[in-house]
């Protein structure tokens, strides 16, 4: 009797958790949501171009004084740079940076704090309100202003610059996700895994933790642009990446000279435009996986 309580228990938990069923189906409604498409095919443009650009422009750093400063042509389709250097190169290059940076730090602000949402979340009370105490605490400090503290203490290297932004960026998320098991913990399927003998890190990473992935996958997709943006501000203030090794915030220095504003605009418009393009196209694709994955969405 045991064993058919225990499976029939069983069944109908695998019925109701939103992790199993959706798993297969998600695709079918992401290709539905067109500007989550359009997104999509723009983040692979630019993934492609960075990760093939040794093959594509490996001329990056060639100095040529008889072309410097020359608007676009047939022969350098984004110009060239003061030192005579093809842009378009440069800003393929500066994808592989500005890219990284954002994954590396946008995984490492979503683990911290899928983590901590999902404990406070679950777990309550006491551990809860220290959790949130100190997600509170983390996410009063100016942030900028210590990425920009620690950065000059630690060194404007591509792995210091990744770090930072990601340990500093974690507090949205713990919230979030807090908020999102707080709701999921009581649902029909959690409570039968629990009746029939389910741990807490079953319960969590089997039963809960599927029913918050729409919201980690959203917020690591915001998580990137957000880093992107904050590399892009460091290198604009001097504290990114350093060059000869390009990336699209310090390509972007340029623009702090009138001149190069009003007379070479390709200098700074062309890694301005992969930034904005890659951002919104990483919203984008951020509302079309949220759409798609989350089974309480009304577009499903």
């Amino acid at each position: 009797m045991s064993n058919q309580v225990t499976t029939q228990g069983t069944a109908a938990t695998g019925d109701l958790s939103p992790g199993r069923s959706k798993s297969v189906s998600w695709w079918p409604r992401f290709r539905r949501h067109r500007g989550a498409l359009i997104g999509f095919g723009v983040l692979m443009l630019f993934s492609m171009g960075s990760i093939f650009a040794p093959w594509i422009a490996p001329d990056r750093d060639r100095i040529d004084l008889t072309i410097v400063s020359q608007p676009p042509s047939f022969a350098h389709i984004l110009g060239t740079d003061l030192g005579g250097r093809d842009v378009f190169a440069r800003v393929l290059y500066g994808g592989r940076v500005s890219l990284s940076v954002g994954l590396v730090a946008a995984a490492v602000a979503s683990v911290i704090g899928t983590l901590i949402g999902l404990l406070s979340g679950y777990l309550g009370g006491k551990m809860d309100n220290l959790l949130m105490r100190f997600t509170e605490l983390i996410s009063t400090l100016p942030n900028f202003f210590i990425i920009l503290i620690l950065v000059t203490i630690t060194g404007p290297s591509v792995i210091n610059i990744m770090m930072v932004i990601g340990v500093l960026g974690w507090t949205g998320k713990a919230r979030l996700i807090r908020g999102q098991v707080l709701l999921v913990r009581e649902l029909d399927y959690v409570t039968a895994a629990r009746a029939i003998g389910g741990g807490p890190r079953r319960l969590l990473f089997v039963h809960i933790l599927p029913a918050v992935v729409p919201f980690v996958v959203v917020g690591a997709m915001l998580s990137i642009a957000g880093a992107i943006i904050t590399e892009a501000s460091l290198s604009f203030l001097g504290l990114g990446v350093r060059p000869p090794i390009p990336t699209w915030g310090n390509m972007i220095t340029r623009a702090q000279d009138l001149t190069i504003l009003q007379d070479f605009p390709w200098l700074w418009l062309s890694p301005g435009i992969a930034i904005f393009l890659t951002v919104m196209a990483l919203n984008f694709v951020g509302d079309g996986l949220r759409d798609s994955m989350d089974p309480r969405s009304k577009k499903n």
